[in-house]
């Protein structure tokens, strides 16, 4: 595989999940180019992006279009064995397929658009700086209210503004007033004896005992005679 040569060939293929429309104008930023010039290469036919490339090189090419989206593919160059089993022989470039013009882009160059806005056109010309300490905003202050106060006055600190009426100790009579003794019931009320129910003529009924006595009621006679059962 010593001295094998490649070539880079492009049948249009895109990416999944990018935006073709993105993935031209990637393109053509990558091989320094416009995009009218990059337009053929999405035909659908097999375009021969470039040639005579060692596998190093090639591989360089393809990872550089896969990173922007499209799909390139790595075929030997007519008359070199094939990268791998089953690969395809590639046909001599068609009239019109010539690389010319077309190369990497320098490394660090955005490949994909931003969708970047200019900055808008500001003319300053007529606007300056205020020194530090400025007073920016030059309305005048309100006046000051005009409050007329005569015989207002104000008292030193510690005088007391509002003199307190002094209320008189209420006269209470305790002389009648005692304590009783510790225990003592302080209810004056009467007290109420205990009523005399006498209960000497009950009894308490031992467990289990029916508390309630029902008279027995006599089975209804009733009158059969008359009845019979047919036989279905």
């Amino acid at each position: 595989m010593t001295g094998a040569r490649f070539l880079i060939a492009f049948k249009g293929g895109i990416v999944e999940g990018h935006d073709p429309a993105r993935v031209r104008a990637a393109l053509a930023r990558l091989f320094r180019t416009t995009e009218d010039r990059i337009a053929p290469l999405f035909s659908g036919r097999k375009v021969i992006v470039k040639r005579d490339l060692d596998l190093a090189e090639a591989s360089r090419y393809q990872q550089a279009m896969q990173a922007v989206g499209a799909v390139a593919l790595i075929e030997p160059m007519p008359g070199e064995a094939a990268v791998s089993a089953g690969a395809e022989p590639t046909p001599a470039p068609q009239a019109g397929q010539a690389e010319e013009g077309i190369g990497l882009a320098p490394s660090g160059t955005p490949l994909v658009e931003d969708g970047s806005v200019a900055a808008p056109q500001i003319d300053t010309t007529g606007l300056a700086m205020a020194a530090p300490g400025t007073t920016i905003d030059e309305t005048p202050p309100p006046p000051a209210p005009d409050i007329v106060v005569p015989d207002v006055d104000v008292d030193p600190p510690g005088v007391v503004i509002v003199e307190a009426v002094p209320v008189p100790e209420p006269d209470i009579d305790i002389a009648e007033l005692g304590l009783e003794a510790p225990g003592a019931l302080l209810d004056g009320r009467p007290s109420v004896e205990a009523p005399g129910i006498d209960t000497s003529a009950l009894s308490v009924a031992p467990p289990g005992e029916t508390l309630v006595e029902h008279e027995p009621v006599e089975a209804p006679d009733i009158d059969i005679s008359h009845l019979r059962i047919e036989s279905s």
